[in-house]
Formats: structure tokens, C-alpha cells, sequence
């Protein structure tokens, strides 16, 4: 590696939830931990769904939330989706296809 050059590692778990599936302070724990055994700069989960309404409060969560865990919620998800896809084109699988298929969303 040259110097002033480098890399940066950052991981993204993505999860499939209908509307009422929450994701957990667990869930979030668990990626932190891979997040630092991988070495990563940051890590990211995201959910068709939502998070649970005490995640931020989490005494261990809220030393690293936004810093080295970003959420990503549906809304956010479908925010960003639609950037990338102006106009609902260029994508094979829709949103409301994710978050309505029951083999595809637990």
C-alpha cells in the first residue's frame, strides 16, 4: 500500500421484514460485533421493516450509533431506491414486490 493511499471497509446486512417485524437492539449488537472482529470502519443495517422503538436508548448501541452503525429503515430504503431508480425503471425486483412477497420477506 502507498502512502496516503488506503481502503475502507464497510458492511451492510440487510434485512427482509414485513411492516410488523421489527428489528432488534440484538440484531444490531450482533452486526457491531462482526463489524469490529472484521476490522470494517462501519456497518450498516437495513430493513424493509423497521427497528424497535428502544434501539437508540440501548446503553451499548448508543456509543456507536451513527458513528459505526447506521440504520437504515424502510422508508430510508425506499428513499434510496427511488434515487437509484428514477422513475421505476432499471430494477427487476419492486419494492412493494420485497415487502409483499411472503417468500421473499419474513
Amino acid at each position: 500500500m502507498k502512502k496516503g493511499f488506503g481502503s475502507v471497509r464497510i458492511l451492510d446486512q440487510v434485512k427482509a421484514y414485513r411492516p410488523n417485524h421489527l428489528v432488534t437492539a440484538d440484531d444490531a449488537r450482533a452486526l457491531f460485533g462482526v463489524v469490529e472482529m472484521d476490522k470494517a470502519a462501519k456497518g450498516f443495517l437495513t430493513t424493509t421493516s423497521d427497528f424497535a422503538s428502544r434501539i437508540l436508548t440501548d446503553p451499548l448501541l448508543a456509543k456507536v450509533i451513527p458513528s459505526r452503525i447506521g440504520l437504515v429503515n424502510g422508508e430510508k430504503l425506499r428513499e434510496n431506491l427511488e434515487n437509484l431508480y428514477p422513475s421505476g425503471g432499471g430494477h427487476l425486483l419492486g419494492f412493494e414486490d420485497l415487502c409483499e412477497d411472503p417468500g421473499i420477506v419474513t
